[in-house]
């Protein structure tokens, strides 16, 4: 849904902070249901107010444009340091992968027991936890991130009839069968991570999505103790309950897990092992640490030019709005007027500098957090004072900087099937069915896509993302072809416009 950015604040007296900058796909942000579903996010973040949950300081929308100033972290995901750690040939403690799901747990629970102004719980759920969305700091913090896909009462976006919203390995029996959901499918997701990161293998995971959703319904987790010896009783049934199929067998909610998980570290006697979770963090994200810190640096030393304008008023003379940030973490706030945040006439607009260096796209109903490839953008400080103190400004409109901003290139694949319908998978993300756009990130490393269709084989497409193309492939009936065929153009009725091959799963 959104492009991540890595932006500076710059105000009076030296003041500086950091924050990631969520910015929504410009085509995403002209359709009305998109757009809502962002804005629902931003509702559901800014009140959450915890330590294991990621903050949002504001939602900005501007001539078409959303954005979401969001808190900077510095580390990585859960799903990064099972990769490093991989790469590595190290594997990760049963007692510290239990440590990261109870805090995750904490800060979902502070997720699930929002209220509206009234004091009613809003039934917040996640509904797409998963390795991609915990976010482990450098100083041994655990955060949950990314709400996009979140169903809480107060939310303006509804899901369609038919419609699966989040990571299919990570989902619960009453998402995928399209039942009611609660608290208790972010306890399942969450069992199903807590199941991965002891058994170092995926658990509902299979060749193709549909064969995932049908295993997440039907197929019972082994005991992990089948798999590592050196597992706890305890911990082993904790885990089995919270991956009970039937939610009313299910714990009940993540204060109950953690509790449980807590009581299993203190049996072994581990207290808190925050310290070897920061030690882990730092020695598994040093390479993105060091880009980031570089990526900061070279941000100020491009620093643009600071556009002063007049009153800004609409076509009926009034004021148009102006957003502030306030000096330290305090939340950004809107303020009608230029009278209230600058003398009365002049009022100082911020000029952003969009650097392409190292874009981390968030592609799917979601933000990847901070990760290690962020471009930059950057707002500057005013040249002289106002007359009287003014806070640090963001304004959403880019204007002309000294340096002119590089636009991070951005390629449009179309997706066909024969039949239509099919549903289109991405990294495990389901991204809509055939005939589709996507708007997708320039690179030159293929993506591997997956199509979908009730009594039709599965076809696996790869892809190199370098330019706008179309993807047309029929989808043939179920045992036409054998398993790894090699599908080219022209082979089958193939065809395609830009680039890329096919082959069957």
């Amino acid at each position: 849904m959104a492009t991540t950015y890595l932006a500076r604040l710059v105000g009076p007296a030296g003041f500086e902070n950091v924050v990631v900058l969520k910015r929504m796909l410009p085509h995403l942000a002209e359709d009305q249901r998109f757009r809502v579903m962002f804005e629902d996010e931003a509702r559901t973040v800014a009140r959450i107010r915890h330590p294991n949950v990621v903050r949002i300081f504001e939602l900005v929308s501007d001539v078409g444009e959303l954005y979401l100033v969001m808190e900077y972290l510095e580390g990585d995901t859960l799903r990064q340091l099972m990769k490093s750690l991989a790469q590595r040939g190290t594997r990760l403690p049963w007692a510290m992968a239990a440590y990261i799901v109870s805090e995750a747990a904490l800060g979902l629970h502070a997720a699930h027991e929002q209220t509206d102004d009234d004091g009613r719980t809003l039934g917040l759920v996640h509904r797409d936890v998963s390795p991609h969305n915990l976010f482990l700091t450098c100083d041994g913090g655990v955060k949950v991130i990314d709400f996009g896909i979140a169903k809480s009462a107060d939310h303006v976006s509804h899901t369609s009839t038919g419609e699966l919203k989040g990571k299919f390995a990570y989902m619960s029996p009453e998402q995928v069968e399209q039942r009611p959901v609660d608290r208790r499918t972010d306890v399942f997701a969450l069992g199903v991570v807590l199941w991965e990161l002891v058994a170092r293998k995926r658990l509902f995971a299979r060749d193709t999505q549909m064969a995932t959703m049908r295993a997440v319904a039907n197929d019972v987790a082994p005991p992990l103790s089948s798999l590592d010896p050196e597992v706890p009783a305890a911990l082993e049934a904790l885990v089995a309950r919270a991956l009970q199929k039937d939610e009313n067998a299910r714990i009940a909610d993540m204060l109950e897990l953690r509790r449980g998980l807590l009581e299993v570290l203190r049996d072994a006697g581990i207290v808190d092992p925050k310290d070897e979770l920061a030690k882990l963090a730092n020695e598994a994200f040093v390479r993105e640490a060091a880009e980031r810190t570089e990526l900061i640096r070279r941000s100020r030393g491009t620093t643009s030019g600071l556009v002063s304008i007049p009153d800004v008023a609409d076509a009926e003379g009034t004021p148009s709005k102006v957003r502030t940030m306030t000096a330290g973490s305090a939340p950004a706030r809107e303020t009608a007027g230029a009278a209230e945040t600058s003398s009365p006439s002049r009022r100082f607009l911020i000029a952003w500098s969009l650097i392409a260096l190292l874009v981390m796209v968030a592609v799917g109903i979601g933000w990847m957090a901070a990760g290690s490839t962020l471009p930059v953008a950057e707002v500057a400080p005013p040249t002289s004072p106002p007359t009287t103190p003014t806070p640090a400004v963001i304004e959403p409109t880019p204007t002309p900087p000294i340096e002119a901003p590089v636009a991070p290139a951005r390629v449009h694949v179309t997706f066909e099937s024969d039949p239509p319908g099919a549903l289109v998978t991405i990294d495990e993300i389901a991204r809509g069915t055939t005939p589709l756009v996507l708007e997708l990130p320039r690179g030159e490393a293929p993506l591997h896509a997956e199509l979908e269709l009730s009594g039709r084989r599965a076809v696996s497409l790869s892809f190199l993302p370098d330019r706008d193309q179309t993807l047309r492939t029929p989808l043939p009936r179920s045992g036409r072809a054998s398993s790894g065929e090699t599908m080219t153009e022209g082979s089958m009725g193939t065809s395609m416009e830009g680039g890329g091959f096919y082959a069957f799963e």
